[in-house]
């Protein structure tokens, strides 16, 4: 190999591109592909030349140049001449070449480009031919190609920048049985495991946001994502683990007709929840709950997920909800469509905790009616395994044993309020009041302090208690009546026998 000078530029410099290039072969010679991940992925910023560092060790005899998988994989073979006039007339199509001129390129374009630039800046032939290796100088002068000079040359913005520590290897897996992978995703799962040992990740569970991670790294078409996917899938769920990939994140990176309906649908949830009532008997109870449901819908979870949330599975943080959710484990539901759901659910807490507080829905209705704040009960909210949504019925009541909503009627009124066919909420008729009889007393008002309720809630609670036995002495009681019929019988029948 001859020496090349190196440029001021350390783009355009020839050595610097040797020793870039040569790591990369070194690295895939010493660790495979995952070695080859890890360069990629820990290479800092090529800014300066790299030409002066210490050469990386490659295998004797081995060839410089070969050709790369769609895997990653390099092969163990050169490169042939119709590979290489291949890859520089790509290259010089994506500089922006004519295409007239791109179909006459090839190796030994770029050899006669050099020599006729090495005459243009006014080297002598035999400077030239120590360079290029000719004998001849008349030769040398054949390659002088004046008439179709390639005075530019364009390269790519991004450069491969890399530095390998090429002492270290990749981690093993995990020790644990080999999954069974089918042979249509074979290629894809080896690519996936390879990636795993390289950024040191666990193969088996996989994360949503391991294998978002892994999606990233290796852009392709749709269609080559969603195998992928598939393929991991496949082995997590033959190996009866949950699958990653059906992670709300997952399928809207493999599907953008999905990412950009989520995206519609939070356009118009951030539209419909201004018009949603918070205040009022019964529409603010209802727009409360209404509202949330909205928000979660917005942010991706399916019907049936929050049917299932509970009490417990939520929590706020600042601007942002985290709840666990389905296969995913913990979503973040932030304000990127428009719509703060912290707000939206701290809504819906404060009539939680008031009805915790005050099991009432008469003194609900007030306050609602009155516009009345609620957050000092937000603290009184318990955080247990209870439902988060429940039903209402059309005078406000809720169902007194905790039940949850059904995924078919989160559906239902997800789909009402998008569409405009939202029910109005009005307040109940209210109750003809009975007429007094002339004798009768009338009733007198009763102011009840805030205890009442609590000491009559106490009161319940020990009557329960002491109650409890009552059944077993009910039960005791007829035993003993049941004996007592018994021989009462028995005696009557010896009288008639004697």
């Amino acid at each position: 190999l001859r020496g090349e000078a190196p440029t001021t530029n350390h783009h355009t410099c020839p050595p610097c591109a040797y020793v870039r290039w040569a790591q990369v072969v070194a690295a895939f010679d010493l660790a495979g592909r995952p070695g080859l991940i890890r360069l990629l992925r820990t290479a800092q910023p090529f800014e300066h030349h790299v030409c002066r560092s210490a050469l990386p060790r490659m295998r004797a005899r081995a060839p410089l140049f070969r050709a790369i998988a769609k895997n990653g994989n390099l092969s163990d073979t050169a490169l042939s001449g119709a590979a290489v006039h291949a890859s520089i007339r790509r290259r010089a199509q994506a500089a922006g070449y004519d295409g007239s001129i791109v179909a006459q390129l090839g190796g030994h374009s770029l050899r006669a480009g050099f020599v006729t630039q090495a005459f243009r800046n006014g080297a002598d032939a035999h400077a030239i031919m120590r360079q290029t290796g000719h004998t001849n100088p008349a030769t040398v002068e054949l390659y002088a190609r004046e008439h179709a000079p390639l005075v530019e040359r364009r390269h790519r913005d991004r450069a491969l920048s890399v530095y390998v520590d090429l002492g270290s290897t990749p981690p093993g897996l995990s020790e644990c049985p080999p999954p069974v992978v089918p042979r249509r995703y074979r290629h894809d799962w080896a690519l996936f495991v390879d990636w795993c040992q390289a950024c040191d990740h666990r193969v088996l569970p996989t994360q949503p946001s391991v294998l978002a991670e892994f999606l990233a790294d290796h852009p392709a078409a749709d269609g080559t994502q969603r195998r992928r996917v598939t393929a991991i899938n496949t082995v997590h769920t033959t190996a009866g683990l949950p699958a990653p990939g059906r992670a709300e994140t997952i399928r809207q990176l493999v599907n953008n007709a999905r990412a950009d309906r989520l995206a519609q649908v939070g356009k118009r949830v951030a539209q419909v929840l201004p018009r949603i009532p918070v205040t009022g008997w019964p529409g603010g109870l209802f727009g409360r709950r209404d509202a949330l449901l909205l928000s979660l819908a917005a942010a991706g979870l399916s019907f049936e997920e929050i049917a299932r949330l509970r009490r417990s599975d939520i929590t706020a943080e600042r601007d942002t909800l985290v709840l666990r959710a389905g296969e995913e484990g913990w979503v973040r539901v932030t304000t990127e469509s428009g719509v703060d759901p912290t707000a939206v659910y701290w809504n819906w807490v404060e009539v939680l905790g008031f009805l915790d507080r005050y099991p009432s829905t008469q003194l609900l209705a007030g306050r609602l009616d009155k516009g009345a704040e609620l957050a000092a009960f937000a603290a009184n909210a318990r955080r247990d395994g209870r439902p988060l949504l429940t039903p209402i019925d059309r005078w406000g009541h809720t169902p007194f044993a905790p039940t949850p909503l059904t995924g078919h009627s989160v559906a239902g009124q997800v789909r009402a309020h998008l569409t405009g066919q939202a029910p109005v909420h009005k307040r109940p008729p209210a109750r003809t009041p009975t007429l007094l009889h002339e004798n009768a007393v009338a009733p007198v008002a009763v102011d009840v302090d805030q205890d009442y309720y609590d000491r009559g809630i106490v009161a319940r609670r020990n009557a329960h208690t002491r109650l409890e036995t009552v059944t077993d002495i009910l039960d005791g009681i007829d035993d003993e009546a049941d004996k007592l019929l018994a021989d009462l019988l028995a005696i009557l029948d010896r009288t008639e026998i004697d």
